[in-house]
Order: structure tokens, then C-alpha cells, then sequence
């Protein structure tokens, strides 16, 4: 119920007590006593008729009885009061009209001097808000209390009054305190005249400010959930913190309950956190396919807090009782496409007046969800236990301006719950004992659990990627992507560098040098360091022409950087593994890629880069300065292996006001082939939306190839060698208040449907109610049909915000 309508139930009981009370002292004018209340109100009176009974003191007035007091009105066929007793009447097409709202009654008791009264037959519309009100009965209990019997609350303005409510709260008792809080018992819910939820007692807020109270109820209906209800409930802690503790029910999964909690502490922190517990009645708890129980739980949080001293505390946090959680519940499904639950944490502050250096220490945490929960590798994944860093950024020393020092150091504890070697006992030791020869499943021949399957035994290669048999990743000798690692220790990473900036008639040439030092206390290699040279130099002009139409900026650029790595370091411990795919276009677009790869494997790299950027600006028609394009073409050389390495194109561009166009292209010169290519665009026009893209990649991961979420591992395939992906979406309204969305995903690689998602949805005549029908379609969860109904609830116009279409770019690629 709007805020504003529940003031006007209380705001129009009162006056209508009070209109009452000033039409009777009207009627005659030798009540001295009740002009005296009166008189600080002063009051017009008019009727048909207007005598006085003497034998039952009463005043009376008939026909078109009209009082006007203080801007409010009331209208009656008739209305009595005694003199002595104060008490009156009014009957007959009572209306009372007061800042536009409008209040109709059959029939009024009222008591003058205490100024409390029933009404019966009340019926509220509110002409400021879409609040409709109605009750058998509204008595004022006291100065600014009210109850209400058979009330009826709604915020629907069907333009047939005889139709039946889209929704409307249907209330035994109420209580009613004027800036205080409402209270109802044996409440029920209906949708279309149709009770969908009872609820013996609630309370909501009859305030002007954010108060404690009941929300609207969530209702779905999908083929995945079933049938769904939920009743949030918001408790305003105070004016910089509230709770919204919603309880839900859903008819296929059970009982279930979420929270969210925000907060502003002071000018700067803020927080945010989530949680959801539910008690799964769907799943086969503790077996092969489902290995957890029925409790399943999510919480996730950010956090950013402004503390003395200067410090800042910041975390982002993600977990989840199993891994299936985000593709089960709504809370994390956003994460399905994610390898990892990351979470981190880090207290830092910042010296001087532009926080030129900056010290922190944090710990991170990763959950990995690739695998089935009982396979996973959280007990041996390592955790980041704490991390702390020290940066100085490039800035001038006193005295010699011409030098520009910059300085990074990083010290990691590498620590897990649990050692891989003795999870998996039957995995073999790779080279020099740094990892386990699992393959990139991280499951070793044989697993135990499948031993249960065969009274023959587990077969000799479950998972299908011995090295031996298939020439798969297992016991291959080397180090793969996903391959648990065995050591544990500290490392120290330290980066002085130093530059020579020098400015010249709009050119700018930075050379720097700089030492790359790595020093390592493990348990399996002990104590060993590892240090290099590292060079860098960045020539780049700004250049700009005006033309008729548009501002052209060109930013020639050229650059160069080496990592002079001169002896093998397999001796050292091995905590961060490069990349099995390197990404091109960062090592292209910044070279901090090469100078300052954290990997504990670099190889000796040498690459020079030249290219240049474009930036358009014109014109809009109202004068303001935008951007129409801004365009990158760089050549990536690699003169350590003497090949032309890449030529990267990346931008944005924006042709038409509502289109949007995002590309980029990764050519291999050498081969004649793109590696990677990516080509987005989206165009909002009213009454049309529409979204493509397409991405390329020619290299992937292993773990990518063979392995699905969910997947048990006894079988896979490896027939997808690359990324080739298209998808698309379109919104369109059919009419005023229907419209129509549709969004695919498609993987030419393997000839297979990634997700599709629709949606129909009519806008009821009053505004006040949608409904639609909603389909997705996805790998994992299969078809999930659902009926979608939202309460519009402020009326009027139709919203223009658009049904979601296919989820982003991260959620499919």
C-alpha cells in the first residue's frame, strides 16, 4: 500500500469527524460551548433546510448538506449532532473531499468534543496516488489512532469499476496510527479475486519516511521452481541501515528463506550483503549425481569501510554450500559461467595527497565450481593467506625532476586446508614433485567412488585421458592448466623501476628500466630466488585536426619492452603458472604485461609494439561534445622468436545516437588466420531493441574442451577445438501494452544451442499489473518455463524499461 494513501485513510477520518462537528455548531448559533472549541476553525455551512429540535436538543440540516472548513469539504443528504452530548450524524451520499482525495461513506457516527467518529461503508479514492481503500467499518480510536473491520486495500484503477481487482489485500482488523505503524490480522492476498496467500498478521509503516514494514509478495510459477511465494519484509534499522528478511515456499523445492542488508556508515562506507538458506525437497541428497545435502545455503557481500588512520577496508565476498547453488537459486546465477567463487579482502591506506604510495594486506579465497562438489579441488586449491602489498607510483624526486622512480612489493603466503598428495593418493608426482600428473580434471586413476559401479572394479581410465591410452593430459610429465599444485610456502616479488620521461613539442618519450626480483621459502624447494633485468620505452604524439563535422584526435604510438630472464628456473617453487592461453591483445595494448607478468614461469620475452589510436568527436543537436569512435590498430612483433606476432584492432564506435558497436580482431600475420575476433552491437529505438555478436577464439583451454559444469567425468568429449559462438537478441512492443523479447546463444563448434530465453508479457489498461510467460532453456537446467507476474502498482503510463534480453556477454562467453 503507498505510504501516502495509509496518511490519507487517517488524514480523512479525522477531518471527517472534525466537518461534522462544525456543520452541527452551523445549525445553531447559541451552542457557545462547542463554538468555543470550534472557533479556531472557522467553518461554512450550507443546506436545503436547517432547523433546530427543542425536545432532543439536536441540530439538523437536510438536503445538500455542504460544510467547508480549512480546504476540505463535506457533502450529505443529512446530518443531526445533539448540543449537549456532542454527538452527530451524517447520512446519505456522504462524500468528504481534501487535497484532492476523496473519501464516500453510507453512513457517520462522530463525537465532537473528543473528535472520534465511525464511519460505515467508507470508501477511499485517493485522486494524488492510485490508493483505493475500502472498509465496513473505520472508527477513530483516539487523537491519531484508527481501526478499520473489513478492510479492502488496493492501488488498481481498472477502467470498469465492476472489473474484478488484478490484486488487492483483503483485511479482517486493521489498527491505525497516524506516524506510527499499521497492524492487520487474518490478512489474505488475492490475485484476480483468487486468495494466493494468507497471512495471519503483519505490520506496515503509515509514515512519510523509510519505515519497517511488509513489501509486496513475490510470486512465480516456472516448470524448474514450481510454484513460488515469497513475502519480503523490511525492517528500517535506522536512516542509514535496513533489512528486507524475505521467507518463500516453493510448492517443488520447499521452504526457503533470503536477506538483504545495506548500510552508509558516516560520508564514505557502505555495504551491502545477501543470504538465502533453503531446504531442498527436489534434490536426492549424498548421491552420485547430487553429493550434498538438503541444507543449501548462499551468502555474498561488498564492503567498503572508511576507518581512522586514513585506513580503508574493502571485501567482496562469494560463497556457497555447494557448487550446484548458482545454477539452482537465484541468488549467485550470475556466477555460472564462472570456474571460481572468488572472494577477497584488503585493508589499505595511502600516504600523501594524491595516494602516490599505498600499503595493504588482504587474503583471497577461490571455490571452485568446475567440478562435482565431492571432486572439486577446494581442499587443496591454494588460497592467497595473506597477501601484502607496497606500491609507489611513478612520480619525481627533489632535485632531479628528469628521474620518475616506481616501485612494487608483493609478499604471498601460498597456503591450502589440505595437502593434494594426501587427497589423492593414487595420483603420480610431476616433474621435479611440484604437481600432481592428474590431467586437468585433478582426478587420478582410480577414484574410489566409482568403485561401487562394477563388482569387477573401477576400469583402468574412468576419466579418459591417461596419456598412455588415449594421449590424454594424465601422466603426460608436464604441467597442465587445472593440475593440483603441491608446494606451499611464501614468495616476495619486488619491481624498483625507473623512467626518464621527456617531453618534446607534443611528443613524449618514456624509457625505463627496472629489476624483477623473486624471492621464494617453500616446503618443497625451499629457499631460492630468481632475478632479472626488465626494460621498457614508450614513444607516443597526440595529434588533432578540426573539420567540419567532427574532431579528429590521432595518437601514433610505438613501444618496446623486454624481460631478460637468463637461466632455468625449474628449480624454483612453482606457486603461479603463466597462462596456457596468453591473451595477445594485453600484452599489444599494455606492456606492463611483459615488465610485470607475477608469473613464477616467464620465459625470456622481448616484444615491440607500434600502431596508433583514433578518437572522433562530434556534434549532437543540442550543441554537447560526444564521441563517435575511438579505434586501435597495433602491431605486435616478437624479436625474442623473430615473428610478427599480431596485428590487434580494438574499439567502439557509435554511428546512429541509439546504436552502439563494439570490435576487435587478433590477425596472426605469420599464419594467415585470425586467433581471435569479437563483434558486438546493440540499437535501442523506441518500441525496438536489438543486440548480435559473434565471438572467435582460436586457441582454448583444456579444461574448456573436455569438461561441462556439472559433469561427473566418466565421459566427455573433445570435439570442440574452438570458440565460435554467435548470439543475438530483440525486444519488440506489439502495442502499447504487449510486447515480445527473444534471446539465443549458439555455438557453431559443435553445432550446439547454448541458451535461448522469451518472453511475452501483456501491461493491464490501468497500469497497475503485468503478466507474461517466460521460457529459458540452457545446458544445465534444460527447458524452465515460467509465468511472470509483476505488480506495476503506481498506474498511469506504461514502464519503458525493457524485458532483459539474453544475459551479457560474460554469462555466455
Amino acid at each position: 500500500m503507498p505510504l501516502g494513501a495509509r496518511l490519507c485513510i487517517a488524514a480523512l477520518a479525522v477531518f471527517l469527524a472534525c466537518a461534522a462537528a462544525a456543520e452541527d455548531t452551523g445549525g445553531g448559533g447559541n451552542l457557545s460551548e462547542l463554538s468555543e472549541r470550534l472557533k479556531q476553525e472557522p467553518f461554512e455551512l450550507t443546506a436545503d433546510s436547517l432547523h433546530y429540535d427543542i425536545e432532543r436538543e439536536l441540530y439538523i440540516g437536510r438536503g445538500n448538506v455542504v460544510i467547508r472548513q480549512s480546504g476540505r469539504t463535506l457533502h450529505a443528504d443529512w446530518v443531526a449532532f445533539n448540543r449537549n452530548t456532542g454527538a452527530g450524524v451524517a447520512s446519505g451520499n456522504v462524500k468528504l473531499e481534501d487535497s484532492g482525495d476523496v473519501v464516500t461513506a453510507d453512513f457517520v457516527e462522530f463525537e465532537l468534543e473528543t473528535i472520534q467518529g465511525v464511519l460505515h461503508g467508507a470508501r477511499l479514492e485517493s485522486q494524488t496516488s492510485p490508493f483505493r481503500a475500502s472498509a465496513t467499518e473505520i472508527a477513530k480510536t483516539g487523537a491519531r489512532t484508527y481501526s478499520f473491520r473489513e478492510g479492502r486495500f488496493t492501488t488498481c484503477r481498472c477502467p470498469d469499476p465492476d472489473d474484478t481487482d488484478p490484486w488487492l489485500l483483503r483485511s479482517e482488523e486493521a489498527e491505525l496510527e497516524v506516524e506510527g505503524y499499521a497492524v492487520a490480522r487474518n490478512t489474505t492476498f488475492d490475485v484476480f479475486g483468487v486468495p494466493v496467500a494468507w497471512i495471519p498478521w503483519m505490520v506496515f509503516p503509515v509514515k512519510t519516511q523509510r519505515q519497517t514494514g511488509l513489501l509486496f509478495p513475490e510470486i512465480s510459477l516456472g516448470s524448474f521452481q514450481g510454484f513460488e511465494l515469497g513475502l519480503p519484509f523490511f525492517w528500517a534499522i535506522n536512516d542509514q541501515a535496513g533489512l528486507v528478511l524475505t521467507p518463500r515456499y516453493s510448492v517443488t523445492r520447499g521452504p526457503g528463506a533470503a536477506s538483504r542488508f545495506d548500510y552508509v556508515a558516516g560520508e564514505k562506507s557502505s555495504g551491502e550483503m545477501h543470504s538465502a538458506y533453503y531446504r531442498d525437497e527436489k534434490i536426492d541428497p549424498d548421491s552420485i549425481d547430487q553429493p550434498y545435502g538438503r541444507d543449501r545455503w548462499s551468502t555474498s557481500g561488498v564492503h567498503d569501510w572508511y576507518l581512522p588512520a586514513d585506513l580503508r577496508f574493502q571485501t567482496n565476498y562469494r560463497f556457497a554450500s555447494d557448487n550446484d547453488v548458482p545454477f539452482d537459486f537465484r541468488e549467485l546465477e550470475v556466477h555460472r559461467a564462472d570456474r571460481f567463487l572468488e572472494s577477497e579482502a584488503v585493508l589499505e591506506r595511502s600516504v600523501g595527497p594524491i595516494g602516490r604510495t599505498s600499503a595493504s594486506i588482504g587474503a583471497t579465497f577461490a571455490d571452485d565450481l568446475q567440478s562435482p562438489n565431492d571432486l572439486d579441488r577446494d581442499r587443496f586449491l591454494l588460497q592467497r593467506w595473506p597477501t601484502a602489498r607496497v606500491d609507489v607510483l611513478p612520480g619525481g624526486v627533489s632535485g632531479a625532476r628528469f628521474l620518475v622512480p616506481s616501485l612494487d612489493v608483493e609478499y604471498t603466503r601460498f597456503a591450502a586446508r589440505a595437502q593434494a598428495e594426501h587427497v589423492l593418493r593414487t595420483a603420480q608426482l610431476g616433474a621435479r614433485g611440484l604437481f600432481l600428473d592428474t590431467g586437468v580434471d585433478a582426478l587420478p586413476d582410480p577414484v574410489a567412488v566409482f568403485a561401487t559401479r562394477s563388482e569387477r572394479g573401477p576400469p583402468p581410465d574412468p576419466f579418459h585421458d591417461d596419456f598412455a591410452l588415449t594421449g590424454g593430459t594424465e601422466g603426460d610429465g608436464s604441467f597442465e592448466e587445472g593440475e593440483p599444485l603441491v608446494d606451499r610456502g611464501h614468495r616476495l616479488l619486488v619491481q624498483p623501476r625507473l623512467a626518464a620521461p621527456i617531453e618534446w613539442s607534443g611528443v613524449s618519450l618514456v624509457p625505463e628500466v627496472g629489476w624483477h626480483e623473486t624471492v621464494y621459502d617453500s616446503d618443497v624447494r625451499d629457499f631460492t630466488d630468481r632475478g632479472f633485468p626488465t626494460a621498457r620505452v614508450d614513444l607516443q604524439a597526440r595529434l588533432r585536426r578540426q573539420f567540419e563535422r567532427f574532431v579528429h584526435v590521432l595518437e601514433p604510438r610505438a613501444g618496446y619492452a623486454l624481460a631478460y630472464t637468463h637461466r632455468s628456473q625449474e628449480r624454483d617453487a612453482l606457486f603461479v603458472r603463466a597462462t596456457a592461453v596468453p591473451l595477445n591483445r594485453i600484452r599489444a595494448l599494455d606492456l606492463d604485461a611483459v615488465t610485470r607478468d607475477d608469473a613464477d614461469r616467464i620465459a625470456r620475452a622481448s616484444r615491440a609494439t607500434a600502431g596508433f589510436t583514433n578518437h572522433l568527436y562530434g556534434t549532437r543537436d543540442d550543441g554537447a561534445r560526444v564521441l563517435l569512435a575511438d579505434v586501435t590498430m597495433l602491431g605486435l612483433y616478437d624479436t625474442e622468436e623473430t615473428r610478427f606476432d599480431a596485428v590487434i584492432v580494438d574499439g567502439r564506435a557509435f554511428p546512429l545516437e541509439k546504436l552502439d558497436l563494439r570490435f576487435h580482431a587478433d590477425f596472426d600475420p605469420e599464419s594467415a588466420h585470425f586467433d581471435e575476433g569479437l563483434a558486438e552491437g546493440t540499437w535501442n529505438f523506441p518500441g525496438l531493441a536489438f543486440n548480435a555478436g559473434y565471438r572467435w577464439a582460436r586457441r582454448i583451454p583444456l579444461f574448456f574442451e573436455n569438461f561441462k559444469a556439472g559433469d561427473r567425468f566418466d565421459s566427455h568429449s573433445g570435439d570442440i577445438d574452438h570458440i565460435n559462438q554467435v548470439r543475438g537478441g530483440v525486444s519488440l512492443d506489439l502495442s502499447q501494452r504487449s510486447s515480445v523479447s527473444y534471446g539465443a546463444a549458439y555455438s557453431i563448434e559443435g553445432n550446439r544451442s547454448l541458451a535461448n530465453q522469451g518472453l511475452v508479457e501483456y501491461l493491464s489498461r490501468c497500469g497497475c499489473w503485468a503478466l507474461g510467460v517466460e521460457i529459458k532453456e540452457d545446458r544445465k537446467r534444460g527447458v524452465d518455463a515460467k509465468l511472470v507476474y509483476r505488480l506495476v502498482g503506481l498506474g498511469g503510463e506504461p514502464p519503458r524499461e525493457r524485458p532483459s534480453l539474453l544475459p551479457g556477454s560474460g554469462s555466455v562467453w
